[in-house]
């Protein structure tokens, strides 16, 4: 039983994934600062989701962010995103792996 369990978490929570796609993204690191408390979820929302990601990708080395700070990557991946409307549908995930290994690729 123990080891089903993770399975059947992943299971039920994969939905819950489902909507984070490129559109739902570029929606939140794009929305303006009206000051409203939903502008500063979206904002982290956005700045989470990079920074989030961009640790993950430097872990397993398939980018090099040394020196490189959380603002930077998240504007490569906003410039990304706007730059490649037919995408947005794909999942943010992928989206933003593929904004980060473009512009701060391992030697």
């Amino acid at each position: 039983m123990k080891k089903l369990l993770p399975l059947i978490l992943i299971l039920f929570a994969a939905p819950c994934f489902a909507d984070f796609t490129g559109n739902w993204l570029l929606e939140r690191c794009e929305r303006n600062d009206d000051g409203s408390a939903s502008y500063y979820q979206d904002d982290a929302y956005c700045i989470g989701y990079v920074a989030g990601a961009a640790d993950i990708l430097n872990d397993v080395s398939e980018i090099c962010i040394d020196g490189i700070q959380y603002g930077q990557m998240r504007k490569v991946v906003e410039k990304y995103l706007r730059n490649n409307p037919e995408l947005l549908h794909r999942n943010a995930d992928i989206l933003v792996r593929n904004a980060l290994q473009k512009a701060f690729p391992c030697k």
